[in-house]
């Protein structure tokens, strides 16, 4: 028999949720739904004062919530698979927001450390497509952290940065659009980040392979493949190879728009476009660290 699994993702600025049919394991998984709310759980976390997730992207995030909540009732969900990363793993009043979200939709939400988080995005990446060569890296680059999967040969590293597109963008791009000396300041944090994440032997010399996921890298392979936000989908972009120097040159172009004109001008929606910045430097940064030329 059928079993239906919502799976959700409440991350730093995004809450994601996957509804579909499991039919037995020499079979694939039969996708019913997908949905995508930007919450920015994330807002004003960095700020000065206690490290808590503040009312209203909690508020957003409940409300997320709810309508996943309605949506699993209507395709008949048997089971919900409900996991929290990003700032909540940091956050003091992480409690009592998985106590509000069970009390306002009776999901149960669990939080996921950064490591288990990489294992279970490279377990999602490495479904999906077929990586050739080795010694690779996958990244996932969200809204509060970016994980890394590192594979050399049978030996593996997990890794869990605080490098988010949301995250560095409240923190860093006060301006609209920012000035270069918000870039550069961003820019040498990323840089630090990478550098004290990952020592030898998982290093620029040893990478042949690197495949990245999450919202900013697919909406690069969007911008790419002239694919508008609403109409991204894995069909289209899986497998995709984007070149540093393609990447660069959006992002030579990016940091010079206003929020209106990159929705414009490339049809990022809002909730995408105010975090593009932030995310496609991170993006060229990991590329830059570890001489790739291209990612998947």
């Amino acid at each position: 028999m059928d079993t239906t699994f919502s799976s959700v993702d409440i991350g730093s600025h995004t809450a994601r949720l996957l509804i579909a049919q499991f039919q037995g394991p020499e079979r694939p998984v039969n996708v019913l739904a997908r949905k995508r709310t930007y919450t920015r759980l994330a807002e004003g976390f960095d700020e000065t004062g206690p490290r808590i997730l503040h009312e209203r992207g909690v508020e957003r995030t409940l409300e997320a919530l709810r309508d996943f909540s309605s949506l699993n009732r209507q395709f008949e969900v048997q089971k919900v698979l409900a996991v929290a990363t990003g700032v909540v793993r940091e956050a003091e009043n992480r409690d009592f927001f998985l106590r509000r979200c069970y009390e306002s939709t009776g999901v149960r939400v669990r939080v996921i450390h950064g490591q288990e988080e990489a294992r279970l995005m490279s377990k999602g990446v490495l479904g999906a497509i077929r990586v050739a060569r080795n010694p690779f890296v996958i990244f996932d680059l969200g809204g509060g952290s970016t994980e890394f999967f590192c594979d050399r040969h049978g030996e593996f590293l997990e890794r869990s940065i605080p490098l988010g597109a949301a995250r560095l963008t409240h923190r860093y791009l006060l301006s609209d659009p920012p000035t270069e000396s918000e870039l550069e300041a961003m820019r040498a944090h990323i840089d630090a980040g990478l550098n004290a994440a990952f020592p030898p032997p998982f290093n620029k010399d040893v990478v042949q392979c690197m495949v990245g996921t999450g919202g900013t890298v697919s909406s690069l392979a969007g911008i790419m493949k002239g694919i508008s936000s609403e109409m991204l989908n894995p069909e289209k972009i899986n497998g995709v190879a984007l070149s540093t120097a393609g990447i660069e040159a959006i992002y030579d172009r990016l940091k010079r728009m206003r929020i209106e004109e990159r929705g414009a001008t490339w049809a990022l929606d809002r909730g995408r476009g105010d975090v593009m910045i932030a995310g496609t430097l991170v993006v060229l940064s990991i590329l830059h660290f570890f001489c790739m030329e291209e990612v998947i």
